[in-house]
């Protein structure tokens, strides 16, 4: 289920998120359900070839439709939207100095069904600042990234869950997370591209999950989950 709250903006000092390679221009049926608007029937075909599978883009469409109902409307974008399967972005590296040239570095982040031979489905690190103030890491799975007319980006997310109330697995000493039931509307999000501060490794053993972080930042994982 995605998180409740507001997403946190990050501090840009490069060029905006920008989508990469080929694009799909799309709209969304009452259902959830995704169309191309393309000018014939072959280039809509196709057009949809280039989108997450059917299950996946109903779900989000389902999402994205509950998230855009008055009154209250978690998500705001104006159509026409593009969709993409790759999205560039700069990333603040926090190891660098500021001010140091290098902190920012454009990351490339994608959710393609073929890249280099393999699927490809980017992990990322998600801030939310919930209700009081306090910001929350969350981690989730890539599934595509939009624009709507304005050049605003958007990245549909599909959530890990926690498995427990036990925050690291005590055997390996990781959290330990769920991929969330990709059929479930609840499961996805749809948010600012400028949401994601980070990519994450997120390892799959069996049908579990271990995020591995740098021990400061599990330490504050850790944390800020206790206190929920």
């Amino acid at each position: 289920m995605g998180p409740p709250g507001t997403w946190v903006p990050t501090h840009r000092s490069l060029l905006g998120p920008a989508l990469v390679g080929a694009e799909v221009a799309i709209d969304f049926r009452p259902d959830g359900s995704w169309i191309s608007t393309a000018t014939t029937k072959e280039k809509r075909r196709l057009a949809l070839k280039m989108c997450p599978p059917v299950a996946t883009r109903k779900a989000i469409g389902k999402c994205m439709l509950k998230a855009t109902r008055p009154p209250k409307k978690a998500l705001i974008w104006a159509p026409p939207i593009t969709f993409a399967r790759s999205m560039k972005m700069p990333i603040e590296n926090h190891q660098e100095p500021i001010g140091d040239p290098d902190r920012y570095k454009p990351i490339t982040f994608r959710a393609t069904s073929r890249f280099h031979g393999k699927p490809w489905h980017d992990n990322v690190k998600v801030v939310v600042l919930e209700d009081g103030g306090v910001e929350r890491l969350f981690f989730a799975k890539c599934n595509g990234f939009f624009r709507d007319s304005n050049g605003a980006h958007f990245v549909a997310l599909q959530w890990f869950k926690q498995v427990n109330d036990d925050v690291v697995e005590p055997t390996v000493r990781l959290p330990r997370l769920q991929l969330s039931q990709v059929e479930a509307p609840a499961s996805h999000s749809i948010m600012p591209a400028t949401a994601i501060t980070n990519g994450a490794l997120v390892i799959g053993v069996g049908s579990s999950f271990y995020a591995v972080m740098h021990p400061a930042e599990q330490a504050r994982y850790c944390v800020n989950k206790a206190l929920r």
